[in-house]
């Protein structure tokens, strides 16, 4: 997708409602078990915004940002993720948490980037988090680098890897907290991107299609 056609879909965009049943294309089938499993923690979730960040590349294609965070012993490490993470004190919102945590895990300059809209929130069970996606653009490509000690690889995926139908897959994953359950996930450019993250990218693929009827 040419960004100068991208850009003109963004005021239509903005006003779209949000559309959170489109995460059920996208959900594992343990979240539901998950859920409830999460539902003793007498806590409160903790608060975390993620960034979706568009750009052109140097043909004037529409691209998107996506990481895979380093490998750990905490729930979401190696997996692939929007950049983002959790708020801090000093943030006035959620939409200034997106934007530091994307400055700080792959260079994105806060001060560039255009708001487009929020996605609904989601509850993400294994860590305890409620996360706040967010859309934005940049004018033209950023420099990206990674914050080492939090991500391994950088991706630049075309915005059509996420519209083509048949890259909505079901496969096998083992993580800390499941071992050898089919869940659905994108394949984009061979990189399986399932989970919360999924979700979130099923309800922008859905208000991408929605837009052209």
């Amino acid at each position: 997708m040419e960004f100068d056609f991208f850009q003109q879909q963004l005021e239509p965009l903005s006003s779209l409602p949000p559309n959170p049943l489109a995460h059920r294309l996208a959900m594992p089938p343990q979240r539901d078990r998950w859920i409830a499993q999460a539902l003793q923690n007498p806590d409160p979730p903790k608060q975390a915004a993620v960034l979706c960040c568009f750009y052109p590349d140097e043909k004037g294609q529409t691209r998107f940002v996506l990481i895979r965070r380093q490998a750990s012993k905490y729930a979401h490490g190696g997996q692939y993720a929007l950049p983002g993470g959790k708020q801090e004190a000093l943030d006035r919102s959620h939409w200034e948490t997106a934007l530091r945590e994307a400055e700080e895990e792959v260079n994105i300059q806060s001060e560039a980037v255009h708001y487009i809209r929020g996605l609904h929130d989601l509850y993400i069970p294994p860590s305890h988090f409620q996360v706040h996606p967010f859309l934005g653009y940049l004018e033209q490509a950023p420099h990206l680098k990674p914050q080492p000690s939090e991500v391994a690889e950088i991706y630049s995926i075309p915005i059509e890897s996420l519209l083509n139908p048949n890259n909505l897959i079901q496969t096998s994953m083992t993580t800390s907290y499941m071992k050898n359950q089919f869940v659905p996930a994108f394949n984009l450019g061979g990189h399986l991107v399932w989970g919360a993250t999924a979700m979130m990218l099923a309800e922008l693929r859905e208000l991408l299609r929605s837009l052209a009827g």
